[in-house]
């Protein structure tokens, strides 16, 4: 890993995972300076930018603060982004194009599956039926703020399709002798 400029770093972290780290609490600064501990490093840029200091720069806000006793001072009118000092555990603002190493988060998603037996007159072994329950799924998950979502088929044996399965075996007609 290599050390780079802030708007760098966030780029990275963007593309590679998903965002520059938020400290929203002691306890995530902790995890952080443990998961360095022993590196040379001694800075690392988290997502911190002044615009005010308030938003993290994945949107989510928090009250915690961490800054060290001189900081934020703007110095030079131009410190507009956040980094971590190691050594202290305290935050520093910095400089844009300082060079300092990215320490980077990623999201872990939730996925959930749910299941939905149909009952219905129509064949719903149809294409042109499925398309049409599927369009009306997807909007009702998309009317929901659901963005991220996958509507599949799995055929199932049904009541029905056993009966007719079984008169083929039996024949038609049975006759009592």
């Amino acid at each position: 890993m290599e050390s780079r400029s802030w708007s760098a770093a966030q780029s990275y972290c963007r593309t590679y995972h998903t965002d520059l780290t938020s400290i929203r609490s002691k306890e995530e600064k902790s995890n952080i300076t443990l998961t360095l501990n022993g590196s040379v490093v001694q800075y690392v840029w988290i997502g911190l930018y002044r615009d005010p200091w308030a938003p993290w720069s994945d949107n989510t806000t928090s009250t915690f603060t961490n800054w060290a006793p001189s900081d934020p001072n703007n110095y030079a009118s131009a410190e507009y982004c956040g980094a971590l000092n190691l050594m202290s555990g305290k935050w520093d603002d910095g400089f844009i194009n300082y060079k300092n190493y990215a320490f980077c988060f990623t999201a872990v998603t939730k996925q959930t599956v749910v299941k939905m037996k149909l009952q219905s007159e129509a064949d719903m072994h149809s294409t042109e039926i499925q398309q049409q329950v599927s369009q009306q799924l997807s909007g009702l998950m998309l009317s929901e703020g659901l963005t991220d979502f996958r509507i599949r088929w799995r055929k199932v044996q049904s009541y029905r399709d056993d009966q007719l399965k079984k008169q083929d075996e039996d024949g038609d007609c049975k006759t009592e002798v």
